[in-house]
């Protein structure tokens, strides 16, 4: 596996329960520069500690990408837009404004500043990759908005399959979050959530296997309910919810425990919400 240009997102602990340890996981996703050469570009996120240690193992170009600061070649945010810079000497380009990006959260921002690196490297124009994002509508599963119901937001996230996918959904409200935890737990910390709980979220109410592991972690953190099934969850949350708030699920745990996966979690989430309204 030999790509001209490879993209690394993030690296953060997921599936640790197969791979067995952090490092492990960060070798597997390394594999995708291993066979790259000189002559091939790497984009990284300038954000994310383990993606900036993986640059020195990479024999490609290093691109960037930082929602957080300038980066020596690659994309970044300045003065409320998009911006590209092809080599250190090399002059800064407009992309777009930020208004632009359809979507909620900083991953999100995140995922078109990647995007935007490995196009400018393919060639593409940046007016052609403003009209690309801004055209873009929001994936199914994914932070998807579902349904407003008596003044309450309900946002299905089912992909949100690891802890630090959760903390990017949460991350991207305010507050006054329900959000609905559990699942097939991945030999994850959930402690790792405590600080966006207390400063984002009213009340948790956990599912499936993972639950008193969850509970046992988050315990004096927040308002946990134990709810056992996604139904239960679902009226729980839609009961205990005010107008202006959101229910977010964002599991944090993959699915196999009750379904099939996170794309039927999601599909059974969304109906239950939507007969909230029948």
């Amino acid at each position: 596996f030999h790509p001209e240009i490879a993209v690394i997102l993030n690296i953060t602990p997921d599936h640790l329960d197969r791979h067995g340890s952090f490092e492990n996981y960060c070798a597997a996703k390394e594999r995708i520069f291993a066979a790259q050469t000189a002559e091939d570009c790497l984009v990284l996120n300038a954000d994310n500690t383990p993606c900036e240690d993986a640059a020195a193992r990479s024999a490609a170009k290093v691109y960037w990408f930082s929602i957080e600061h300038p980066v020596p070649q690659g994309a970044w945010l300045e003065q409320g837009s998009v911006v590209y810079r092809a080599a250190e000497d090399a002059a800064t380009e407009y992309v777009m404004p930020l208004r632009g990006i359809p979507l909620k959260g900083a991953h999100n921002i995140e995922n078109v500043l990647a995007a935007v690196v490995a196009a400018r490297l393919a060639g593409v124009p940046p007016d052609v990759s403003r009209g690309a994002v801004e055209s873009f509508q929001a994936v199914e599963h994914r932070l998807e908005y579902v349904v407003t119901h008596n003044g309450v937001q309900f946002y299905n996230d089912s992909k949100a399959t690891n802890v630090d996918a959760t903390a990017k959904a949460i991350a991207a409200f305010s507050g006054g979050i329900h959000l609905i935890l559990g699942g097939k737990d991945k030999n994850s910390d959930y402690t790792l959530l405590s600080d966006l709980l207390r400063e984002r979220v009213s009340a948790v109410y956990t599912i499936g296997s993972a639950a008193a592991k969850i509970e046992s972690h988050l315990r004096g953190v927040v308002s946990i309910y134990s709810c056992e099934t996604l139904d239960k969850a679902v009226a729980s949350a839609a009961a205990a919810t005010r107008p202006g708030e959101v229910v977010l699920l964002a599991p944090a745990c993959s699915s196999f425990d009750q379904f099939e996966n996170y794309e039927q979690r999601g599909k059974v989430f969304k109906q239950l919400v939507k007969d909230l309204r029948d």
